[in-house]
């Protein structure tokens, strides 16, 4: 177990950093964002196999865990709780928590309560998994677990309004303060991300074949079965550039469905933001269709939607989901009604040169804000040290408010 240091001494805001994976992107991000507002922040949380520990110091490896695998990750989560615990100058030195999901809120309250030391709690949710918002007994338990959290919690923070609108002040009766912090890109990995790519790169003049790029977690089974039938039905039309970590049917399915499909590649796990603009430089359109985990999948603003604005490429995303609203909102891509299949094929039969052009120019056009963290952490920081940071928008906000910040 790695030593966590004493607080104290600086004079700096301390925030203990719960997360579920160690080596995830976003997590740092997190961290280093909050560090350079002022915070000094103690980092604990899981580990994955396929994720390898941040080479940083001040971490607090809680045990490890996999992904679906539920009965393991329950038992990590009492060793991890007990780790917390034996290590309970980690949540004596902090002023506040940040929890990054369910289990590791779950995780900091047991091991508070066996340190008797309980700094103020922020609930941070990433996603809704099927498990809290399905009809089974197992989900009538989740989701009291998770009101034992809501209850006990100073702050919900959300990636996407529409979680407290449709879920947790509707079916979860939540009436505390919620803040909306989206996953947008830090100006950092922007300039990373862009370093070394020429505007003939960016502004590229496609024509069809056009380039689809799916990326990131690939757990969608019928975005792969969709875009790999459409490719090896029309080889004129379509090619795809698969970049990320495959997982579950994906993973299983994924080698034996473009093995055929020269017009498919697979590249593996990618570098983010390091090798995000290469990648997205030679794509045209930004593929972000989900099915799985349904309520989630239609409540969700997902990371990549912030990649694909980053380098000016239009998306391609479900109609009638929050991601669907905000696209048409910001008139950043297409929204594919059912079936998507076919109105994938229709759309790209019909997609011109100059209309792709005009929806790119516009895309540039849209203001940084939209996909770059220029002062959403600063803001979040308002609200849970308002002493010492700088007054911001109130933690619970209008839904209308909060789509259009």
């Amino acid at each position: 177990m790695n030593r966590m240091p004493a607080g104290g001494g600086s004079g700096s805001p301390i925030v203990a950093y719960v997360v579920h994976v160690l080596g995830d992107g976003r997590a740092r991000h997190r961290r280093r964002q909050l560090e350079r507002l002022g915070c000094r922040v103690l980092l604990a949380g899981f580990s994955r196999r396929e994720t390898p520990l941040p080479d940083e110091a001040d971490i607090l490896c809680l045990g490890r865990t996999a992904d679906q695998a539920f009965g393991r990750r329950l038992i990590a989560m009492l060793i991890g709780a007990v780790r917390l615990w034996r290590a309970r100058d980690f949540l004596a030195a902090s002023h506040v928590v940040i929890a990054r999901n369910l289990e590791q809120a779950l995780v900091v309250l047991v091991a508070g309560w066996l340190a008797r030391s309980r700094p103020p709690l922020v609930y941070e949710v990433l996603d809704l998994h099927p498990l809290q918002t399905g009809s089974g007994l197992f989900s009538r338990i989740v989701r009291a677990l998770e009101q034992f959290v809501l209850r006990r919690c100073a702050l919900l923070v959300v990636s996407s309004p529409f979680y407290v609108e449709k879920f947790y002040a509707t079916r979860m009766g939540y009436r505390g303060p919620w803040f909306l912090l989206e996953n947008k890109l830090p100006q950092d990995d922007v300039e990373i991300a862009r370093r070394g790519l020429s505007a003939a790169h960016v502004e590229r003049r496609p024509a069809p074949p056009w380039k689809i790029a799916w990326l990131g977690y690939l757990r969608c089974a019928r975005s792969l079965e969709i875009i790999t039938a459409l490719a090896a039905r029309r080889p004129d039309l379509v090619s795809v550039i698969i970049r990320g970590i495959p997982q579950g049917v994906v993973a299983a399915e994924l080698e034996a469905r473009i093995r055929d499909l020269p017009n498919v590649s697979f590249g593996g796990p990618y570098r983010h933001p390091d090798e995000l603009g290469v990648i997205l430089a030679g794509a045209d359109l930004v593929w972000i269709v989900h099915y799985q985990w349904e309520e989630n999948a239609r409540l969700s603003w997902f990371n990549r939607m912030y990649d694909a604005l980053c380098f000016h490429r239009p998306m391609l995303v479900r109609e009638g989901t929050a991601l669907g609203s905000f696209v048409l909102e910001h008139g950043a891509g297409w929204t594919l009604a059912e079936p998507v299949a076919e109105n994938l094929e229709r759309l790209l039969e019909s997609l011109s040169e100059e209309r792709w052009q005009a929806t790119v120019r516009h895309i540039a056009r849209l203001p940084r804000r939209v996909y770059v963290d220029v002062d959403d952490h600063a803001r979040l920081l308002a609200q849970l040290f308002p002493d010492r940071f700088a007054t911001a928008t109130p933690p619970r906000r209008a839904i209308a408010d909060a789509r259009s910040s």
